[in-house]
């Protein structure tokens, strides 16, 4: 992942010194409310979308400025992530195909990505999209992630939302003209439970969507009966993927 200028890095830093959280929400408030029709529409469209498909794909998510400094932030937490796939060539030396960075980490060594988690601007732009109160997920170590592939031709397994919901922000995507797609698969909870017991794969013959995205764009992702999962990377590309879990306020205030 190519590292953004120091001035850039330190600038960022700076000016979210001496108050980030308030910094943070002002910069998201104009981002994604600016009080105008479009705006409003926007949402609209976005919270009727999600409704039907329980999954949609954000535009352009965060402002330029805390875009910019997340990878910032990612690049200093790269190194101390946790390896969850490798491969070793004849040899001997060992590549890097996966790599994970956990909630404790980017929650100490960070300062933005918190703070975006955190943000009630945020929350109340997910809670207008969901029709639900959206509310940080209670078990902080899995809260926030991060996760770097860059394995190509493997093809990730079905996942389901564990969470109430789920936020997925692309920071690093392969460089492609069309941009890169993520694959959505509609199946019941008695569909999933028969192919887990009989080790079939039930989801070939169903209906696979696929939505593209590009950079800096974010999917935002509903529990239920959607399944999802990342294609396959060419060789020599890379995703680098912010996943924010949340809770849904109702269903908590109700447990």
């Amino acid at each position: 992942m190519p590292t953004k200028p120091q001035s850039i890095t330190h600038t960022i830093s700076k000016a979210l010194k001496a108050g980030p959280q308030r910094q943070i929400e002002q910069l998201l408030d104009q981002h994604l409310f600016n009080n105008d029709i479009e705006h409003r529409k926007k949402i609209a469209v976005l919270s009727q979308d999600f409704r039907k498909e329980h999954y949609v794909c954000i535009k352009q998510f965060m402002p330029l400025l805390l875009q910019t400094g997340v990878r910032g932030e990612i690049a200093e937490l790269l190194p101390r992530g946790s390896l969850v796939m490798s491969t070793t060539d004849v040899q001997g030396t060992e590549t890097l195909k996966i790599l994970k960075i956990f909630s404790r980490d980017i929650e100490s060594k960070s300062t933005i990505i918190p703070a975006l988690y955190y943000s009630q601007i945020l929350r109340k732009f997910l809670s207008l999209i969901a029709d639900s109160e959206v509310i940080p997920y209670s078990f902080r170590d899995q809260s926030i992630s991060i996760v770097h592939t860059v394995k190509a031709d493997y093809h990730e397994d079905w996942e389901q939302i564990e969470t109430g919901y789920q936020l997925v922000w692309f920071i690093e995507v392969p460089r492609l003209k069309t941009g890169e797609a993520l694959e959505f698969n509609k199946i019941s909870s008695e569909q999933l439970e028969h192919s887990i017991s009989n080790d079939s794969d039930v989801l070939s013959e169903s209906y696979t969507q696929q939505q593209f995205y590009r950079l800096g764009d974010a999917f935002l992702l509903k529990h239920g009966n959607t399944l999802f999962r990342f294609p396959p990377l060419a060789n020599g590309a890379e995703r680098i993927v912010v996943t924010m879990n949340f809770s849904d306020g109702l269903k908590f205030k109700k447990n």
